[in-house]
């Protein structure tokens, strides 16, 4: 019992003396845990995560290094070494993201022989994997970096120069703008296609590349619905047509036809010649009928209005307009009287100095096509004498004075065909004597206003009497 006792005295002399240690240390208040893990079984864990915080420490010095490269001054670091310093990086990086799929490669096979149940194997490699990754992201802006080293400094370039490579890429002559036709046909024969995607780069290079595209080619415009024709130009080019077309249209051809309208038979809308072949229908069918589809058909002419007012360009200096085959969708007669809307709708600017109207086939047609003209140039729509009827009162009667510097040419060629084996010039009934004619548009506008003059204080006489 004594020594029992003495033991018991002893062992508790020893709790007292080691509480009263952890009471020196400061640690008495610290509960003492029984299921605390051995070292040995914490020491992995502990290892992994200290290698991924030596991988992340790693990578973001790698992406400061990579930032000093790509902002060092010119004067301390030339493109050719900032370029040699980026493959260096890059080719590191390679180096690295191969090692790293070897290692998981190797935990892979190591996880599968013990049944993925190895929770430190899951998380070394969720850890090289996301090391990986981190290479992989930096290749990337490596890879940027370097395109960027690689492209031309073309905006560091002169004006001068500039406009010399745009009118490499951009000068066709013919420019044609509208979508390819039916049967594969283009939108003109003679139209050549420039490099588009310089209008697509950004807002300065579309700006200065649409100058010269529009304003050192002849455009074409295609006699299709101008709003399909404005919406193809836009997915082509990502650019509004109409606001380029007002900024840099410097000439422009436009033909007067109903060949892409309806799109009937192709005979009837290509060639003259269907004028013979329709005139021998003629007599089989009935004239109501006929005449009702000419009424219909006409509602589709107003397009040649709309593609007229699309080119009021405050640099345009000619306009060509093409009445070769101005004939209705059956080829029965003539529509250039129908386009009297399209030639009023010309906006004659104060640069303008040319008016060129081919195939016209007769002096009645070009006499029409002068008075449709010249009716642009006065000051309002009241300076005709038809239009006084609309205002009893006389009010704003007066003929307008012709615009300031306006003095276009209207010039009317001899009329021309290529003659083929399908087209010749005999398919076309064209007067005979009718040579090339230039009207200066001011002296004819002097002329019919007198005329107009002489009609007007005939008709305030006859009403005085």
């Amino acid at each position: 019992m004594k020594s029992d006792a003495g033991k018991s005295q002893q062992g508790g002399g020893t709790a007292g003396s080691t509480e009263q240690r952890l009471h020196m240390h400061g640690l008495s208040h610290m509960p003492h845990r029984t299921d605390s893990l051995p070292f040995v079984y914490v020491a992995p864990f502990l290892t992994s995560t200290l290698a991924l915080l030596c991988q992340v420490l790693y990578t973001l010095r790698r992406g400061r290094r990579l930032e000093d490269i790509a902002k060092a001054p010119p004067d301390k670091m030339t493109d050719q070494t900032r370029k040699q310093r980026l493959m260096e990086l890059l080719s590191s990086n390679k180096d690295q993201i191969s090692q790293l799929q070897n290692q998981i490669k190797n935990v892979e096979d190591r996880l599968a022989s013990t049944g993925y149940l190895d929770a430190q194997l899951r998380l070394l490699r969720n850890s090289q994997m996301c090391a990986a990754k981190r290479f992989q992201s930096e290749n990337k802006r490596l890879e940027f970096a370097l395109a960027d080293l690689d492209y031309f400094p073309f905006l560091d370039l002169p004006r001068e120069l500039r406009d010399l490579v745009f009118q490499h890429c951009l000068v066709v002559g013919n420019l044609g703008l509208g979508p390819i036709l039916p049967r594969g046909r283009e939108p003109h024969p003679s139209a050549n296609k420039p490099e588009w995607q310089l209008l697509q780069v950004n807002k300065q290079i579309r700006e200065e590349a649409a100058k010269v595209l529009l304003g050192e080619n002849s455009v074409i415009l295609n006699t299709i619905d101008w709003d399909t024709m404005s919406d193809h130009f836009e997915k082509i080019s990502c650019v509004s047509l109409d606001k380029l077309l007002h900024h840099f249209l410097t000439r422009v051809n436009i033909a007067f036809e109903v060949r892409n309208i309806n799109q009937l038979s192709l005979d009837a809308l290509d060639i003259a010649r269907s004028f013979r072949t329709y005139q021998e229908e003629d007599l089989y069918e009935d004239a109501e009928e006929r005449l009702a589809i000419h009424y219909l058909s006409s509602e589709d002419y107003q397009h040649w209005a709309s593609m007229v007012k699309a080119i009021h360009s405050k640099n345009l200096k000619e306009v060509r307009i093409d009445v070769t085959n101005c004939y209705c969708v059956f080829g029965c007669h003539r529509l250039v009287r129908e386009a009297w809307h399209a030639f009023q709708c010309l906006n004659l600017n104060a640069k303008l100095e040319n008016i060129v109207v081919l195939g016209t086939k007769s002096e009645d047609e070009r006499y029409s096509i002068k008075a449709d003209i010249v009716s642009s140039l006065l000051e309002s729509d009241e300076d005709w004498v038809s239009h006084r009827y609309i205002y009893p009162d006389g009010c704003e009667n007066e003929l307008g004075k012709f615009k300031d510097n306006i003095r276009p040419k209207l010039h009317f060629p001899k009329f021309e065909v290529l003659e083929t084996e399908d087209v010749s010039f005999d398919y076309y009934d064209v007067e005979d004597g009718l040579e090339d004619e230039e009207v200066d548009l001011y002296d004819l506008a002097m002329e019919m206003k007198e005329e107009r003059a002489k009609i007007v204080a005939v008709e305030v006489t006859n009403e005085e009497d």
